[in-house]
């Protein structure tokens, strides 16, 4: 951007505004608050973009999720006094007066100072923590690391009442059968297999909607089924495109052989009939375009 710029407010074709723009972007893009500033979002942003990856993950359970916001809101803690790797060069490069093939220059940071990175990360950690768990919601988060192996004790097998109060408040939570998902998780612990008596609490807690990532591939994929060309497509036509691409099988797994055949047992013909009706393969030319039709 600084190469272009720099030759943008030299072009002899450009009139006297442009280049006087472009003078001024460069001067704004090489001024030393304004490398800290794109530095400091940079390390800020490559965190939020991590932890939205992270929770858009399909498999994610409630405590894996609250684990990672807490470890976010820690780490923009730490950040307040511990710059990130982004920052730091660009401070080397502040006091260098250069940023790679670029020469810096100081403003007057009285009248536009760069960002403080205590504020900054103080403000950006208090937004998360605004969209935390509250307490009722984050004890039931809590009480669902019991799914989680490494948080069983080592000697499992020797206190199979450890989870029992977690388990309590989980169903009282979910509305489920308690003796029955205790007695579960017990077998559990001793067979390490996952009974019938337990699904029903693995289920609940699988389909606690973790963030909305879930509702957005949806928007996403209705806009691509239902286009201006294909707006004349019934509700229910809609309604099972969009399923079979929010939760179908790829095309290589797909199976058309049963779909098939219930279309011909159904009085349809084939698609190798000889009985259907031809294809009509007559194609209208444009003598015009003939000739370039050859290059192709």
């Amino acid at each position: 951007m600084v190469e272009h710029f720099q030759q943008a407010k030299q072009c002899p074709s450009r009139d006297q505004k442009d280049r006087c723009t472009y003078d001024g972007l460069l001067r704004k893009i090489t001024s030393t608050e304004f490398v800290l500033d794109l530095a400091l979002m940079c390390d800020a942003l490559q965190e939020m973009s991590e932890l939205s990856l992270d929770l858009q993950y399909r498999k994610l359970d409630l405590y894996v999720a609250n684990q990672k916001i807490k470890t976010a809101v820690q780490v923009f803690k730490e950040r307040q006094t511990r710059p990130g790797s982004y920052y730091e060069m660009a401070t080397k490069a502040t006091k260098n007066q250069q940023f790679g093939n670029a020469v810096l220059h100081k403003k007057d940071s009285k009248n536009d100072p760069p960002l403080d990175p205590a504020v900054f990360y103080t403000k950006l950690q208090q937004s998360i923590e605004t969209h935390m768990l509250d307490c009722e919601d984050a004890n039931l988060a809590q009480c669902a690391r019991v799914r989680d192996k490494t948080q069983w004790p080592d000697n499992v097998q020797e206190r199979l009442t450890f989870s029992e109060q977690e388990i309590r408040s989980l169903c009282r939570k979910l509305q489920l059968a308690e003796r029955d998902v205790i007695r579960g998780f017990r077998e559990y612990l001793v067979e390490k297999k996952c009974c019938d008596k337990l699904m029903p609490l693995q289920h609940a807690l699988s389909t606690i909607p973790i963030s909305s990532s879930e509702c957005e591939r949806g928007f996403s994929q209705m806009n691509l089924i239902a286009t201006p060309s294909r707006a004349s497509l019934l509700t229910k036509t809609t309604s099972s495109l969009l399923f079979v691409r929010e939760v179908g099988p790829p095309l290589k797994l797909f199976d058309p052989t049963k779909y098939v055949d219930s279309w011909i047992l159904r009085g349809r013909r084939s698609a190798i009939d000889r009985n259907s009706k031809e294809r009509n393969r007559h194609i209208a030319t444009e003598d015009s375009l003939v000739e370039i039709w050859h290059f192709l």
